[in-house]
C-alpha cells in the first residue's frame, strides 16, 4: 500500500513523497489515527470507517481484531 505525502517546512511545501506500507502496517496505522482522533468532530467529507477488514487476508483479519480489542481497551 502506498499513501501519497506531501512534506512542508515553516508552511512552505518542501516535497512530495510516498509512504509505504504493508497491509499489516496499514492497519496499524489507521487504529493509531482512530485513536489520536477519537473525540474530535468527523469532518461531514469524512468516508465513513470500516467496521470490517475487507480484505481475505487471515493476517489482516487478525491484527483488525487486535486492533479492534484495544479500542475498546482505552
Amino acid at each position: 500500500m502506498a499513501l501519497p505525502l506531501r512534506l512542508s517546512r515553516s508552511g512552505e511545501h518542501a516535497t512530495d513523497a510516498e509512504l509505504r506500507l504493508s497491509l499489516a502496517e496499514a492497519e496499524h496505522l489507521h487504529a493509531a489515527l482512530c485513536r489520536v482522533l477519537d473525540g474530535h468532530p468527523v469532518p461531514p467529507a469524512a468516508p465513513d470507517c470500516r467496521t470490517e477488514v475487507e480484505s481475505a487476508d487471515a493476517l489482516s483479519a487478525k491484527v483488525a481484531d487486535a486492533n479492534r480489542r484495544s479500542r475498546r481497551a482505552l
